[in-house]
């Protein structure tokens, strides 16, 4: 198994207005390293002081109200917090105009990153710029095609609010959508109402494949599932 690149570490040097950004992005890199590498929770508080830097190490210490042992959590809400009064609102929301979904990114994830983006930017609607740039930078097309044929502008809510969720009869089957092709879906089925009224079929190299969406699911977004 070929090994895991080690995480460069933040620097804390740079534009103020970027680096409330550029430290959510960091802890996002670092999340997913941990995700690959499989660090224990005991360990993660560690290995963030040691990954960030020497920078890192010396603030986190000082930042952190509670005393030592520190926690994951406590360390990285600290830093956080120390980051966001430099935050630059309208550097935020450009950031929020850039994101596209990342290949091999499930719809949720990014409709969460989307989320998270849009926190601490300033918008009168934060729900509707989050929509509107799902919609945006979801890079399946035919995906993008069908929000916008079945419920159009004015009703997208009826699609966030009911979620798209794994059938129960094929538990840890989702599946993530093929973001290199504007082909990956076919719309078989007419929709009316809040949601989805039958399965949409994927069609990948080995065969066709159905997606399975539940309305009545609270999630907001769930991966497909493939049968």
């Amino acid at each position: 198994m070929a090994s895991i690149p080690a995480l460069e570490p933040f620097v804390i040097d740079g534009p103020l207005s970027a680096l409330a950004a550029r430290w959510k992005e960091w802890v996002d890199r670092l999340e997913t390293y941990f995700a690959a590498t499989a660090v224990e929770n005991d360990r993660r508080c560690p290995m963030l002081l040691h990954l960030g830097g020497a920078a890192v190490h010396k603030l986190g210490r000082s930042v952190v109200e509670e005393g030592p042992p520190y926690t994951y959590q406590s360390l990285k809400q600290a830093l956080t917090a120390h980051f966001e009064p430099l935050a630059n609102p309208d550097y935020e929301q450009f950031l929020l105009r850039q994101a596209r979904q990342f290949p091999h990114e499930s719809v949720d994830a990014f409709y969460a990153r989307l989320k998270d983006l849009a926190r601490t930017c300033t918008l009168v609607d934060v729900e509707d710029e989050v929509r509107a740039q799902f919609i945006q930078g979801c890079t399946s097309v035919k995906f993008r095609e069908h929000i916008l044929q079945v419920l159009g502008f004015e009703t997208n809510d009826a699609f966030l609010d009911g979620g798209l969720c794994p059938d129960e009869q094929n538990p840890g089957g989702s599946m993530v959508l093929d973001h290199g092709s504007g082909d990956q879906l076919v719309e078989e089925s007419i929709t009316s109402g809040s949601g989805l009224a039958g399965p949409v079929t994927s069609t990948r190299g080995d065969g066709p494949y159905n997606l399975h969406p539940r309305p009545q699911c609270s999630t907001r977004f769930r991966d497909f599932v493939v049968n």
